[in-house]
Formats: structure tokens, C-alpha cells, sequence
């Protein structure tokens, strides 16, 4: 029916609105609902749903009320061999300056062992390494391992890792991780600040004060000419990941504690686009033709581009 605005009474001359009929004149709820009026409350409309107000019935009538809403079905599966997952789209630049003036990064990733390579690139904002930033697994000791963040400067690059001291292995492989990172390079002083979280779990970690590798000095450097990637590398620093990424979000502002939080959702998938502010893209990783990935948000230039071994796959967080 002429469906009124939210919270005004529903009245039965809006059955004749909807109808043509004078309002006032008595229609019978059955020749409504067999159409004799010209339009049944059982029936689709051509020019419905058009998203105004008033509402038609028929708009009611056709949507599809058993429909569920997002979730969360498939990653990107790497081989830690020569798999790359690359951004090839034509805002590639966008993707390398997440960090260019304050930015966050988050994804969960899921490590299933070593390789040939020393280290393993999560995600690099120039691929091959290049003047930008690298997020990679790395110091594997048995099924733990570490996780570094570096940003090239033209000094002394910034290398940091999410633990107030050197030497411990806060992650191990075969388990769902979100991880999220913020950082403003504005000054060299500034910290990057870690978020994580095991997927088997609800405690998202948060650390502020992370110990420095090494601390940055000069200019940040900036790399808009090459291909940002997940996984992988090119010549003489190939080093592919090894098992799934999945739920990959770039966002041009640094999302504060609270919102991080609701990225975490306690432990459970959460669409990212949700959180829609300064939001570059996203992608969920569930749509894929042929060998390129469409992000869930975002535009043509955020897409990802399968190579060699890199593959959809099922596995995702529990």
C-alpha cells in the first residue's frame, strides 16, 4: 500500500490511494487482494521499488524477506611460493600513501608455516618492498612468529614491532589474526600504534608505545609508481606469503581505539564498510572474475589481480 513515513499510522485509504479509488470509498480487501482494482496487494509492480515515498505494497510484496545479509565467505589463499595478490588499478597511488599523511591498514591474515624465503610480506604499500611501507611475518621459531611494520624515510627507516620489548613471538601459525595499524608520520617522534586479535578469541591487544627496530630520521619517502600488493614481491625480493588474507581495509585517517574495536566485533567478521569514513576500500574477497578481485567498496583502481599460485578459497575466520 501507500505506505506512510516511519511511525505515522498505516490506514486503510491508503489502500485507496494506491488503488486510484476515492478516498472514503469502500473496496473489499478480497477484490484487493486478487487484483480486481487494477493492482493486487499480491502483485509486483513494473515502475516498484523506486526507494520514495510513498511506499507500494508491491514493493513490500517483492522483497525478498529471506535474504541474509553480508557475511564473510571467502580469502585469498597464497602459496608461499610465487603467489602475489596486486593491486594493479589505477589508484595504486592512493595505496601506497595510506600513511602519507596519517592512515590505517587492517586485515586478518591466517599463517600456515614457513617458506624458502627468510620473512614473508602480508602486505607492502610499493610492491617489492620500494619506498613505502611492508607489513610482514617473520622471526619463526616452531609455530610462533613475529610481525614488523617498516616506513621508508630517507634517513633511517622506521621499523617497529607490537611488543614493549625485542625477542617475543606473540603469533602462531594455523590461527585467524586481526591486525590493524595506524600511524601519522607527520613527525618522526610519532608512534605507530598496533591492534590485534586471535579470531579464537575476544581480546583485541592494543600497543601504544611498541618497541622501535630502528628509528626513523630525514623525510618520509613516497613510492607512487609501483603496484601495492598482498603477498609476494618481485626479483631479488620475492617473499610470498604463505596461507589466506582476507577482510582488507585501507582508510586515509587514523581510526581511533573505539573504532578499531568495532572492526575487532569481538572476535567475529565485520564488514568494514560499515565504518564508511575516509574509507579507501575494502574487500571482503568474495568477488572474483577470473583471475581479479572486485573490492566490496571501493573503485575500479582498488582492485587485486591473482598471480601464479594466489587463489580464492573458504577459509576464513570462525
Amino acid at each position: 500500500m501507500a505506505m506512510p513515513d516511519s511511525g505515522n499510522p498505516i490506514g486503510m485509504n491508503q489502500l485507496n490511494v494506491e488503488f486510484g479509488i476515492s478516498a472514503g470509498t469502500v473496496i473489499s480487501l478480497n477484490k484487493a487482494e486478487d487484483g480486481d482494482y487494477g493492482g493486487g496487494i499480491n502483485q509486483n509492480s513494473d515502475s516498484k521499488p523506486n526507494g520514495e515515498i510513498p511506499n507500494s505494497l508491491s514493493e513490500w510484496y517483492s522483497y525478498n524477506h529471506a535474504a541474509a545479509g553480508w557475511s564473510l565467505t571467502k580469502s585469498i589463499l597464497h602459496d608461499g611460493v610465487d603467489g602475489w595478490s596486486r593491486q594493479l588499478g589505477s589508484s595504486y597511488g592512493n595505496i601506497c600513501e595510506i600513511f602519507d599523511s596519517g592512515g590505517t591498514i587492517a586485515l586478518a591474515f591466517y599463517c600456515t608455516g614457513t617458506t624458502s624465503y627468510s620473512n614473508q610480506y602480508i602486505a607492502n604499500g610499493a610492491w617489492g618492498g620500494g619506498n613505502n611501507w611492508l607489513f610482514q611475518a617473520r622471526d619463526f621459531s616452531g609455530s610462533d612468529f613475529q610481525i614488523r611494520f617498516r616506513h621508508d624515510f630517507d634517513g633511517a627507516n622506521y621499523t617497529t614491532e607490537p611488543h614493549a620489548s625485542s625477542g617475543q613471538r606473540p603469533f602462531g601459525t594455523n590461527k585467524w589474526y586481526f591486525v590493524c595499524l595506524t600511524y601519522d608520520n607527520s613527525a618522526t617522534g610519532n608512534n605507530m600504534i598496533w591492534y590485534y586479535g586471535d579470531y579464537s578469541g575476544t581480546t583485541l591487544t592494543t600497543v601504544t608505545s611498541p618497541v622501535e627496530i630502528t628509528t626513523p630520521t630525514g623525510t618520509k619517502n613516497t613510492d607512487v609508481a609501483q603496484y601495492p600488493a598482498l603477498s609476494g614481491g618481485k626479483g631479488a625480493v620475492l617473499r610470498p606469503f604463505k596461507g589466506n588474507i582476507t577482510l582488507v581495509g585501507g582508510w586515509s585517517d587514523i581510526l581511533n581505539a573505539e573504532e578499531v574495536t568495532t572492526l575487532w566485533n569481538s572476535g567475529a567478521p565485520y564488514q568494514f564498510s560499515n565504518h564508511s569514513g575516509n574509507l579507501l576500500y575494502f574487500h571482503d574477497m568474495a568477488s572474483l572474475s577470473g583471475t581479479t578481485m572486485t573490492p566490496e567498496t571501493g573503485g575500479s583502481g582498488y582492485t587485486i589481480e591473482l598471480t601464479d599460485g594466489a587463489s580464492q578459497d573458504t577459509n576464513i575466520p570462525a
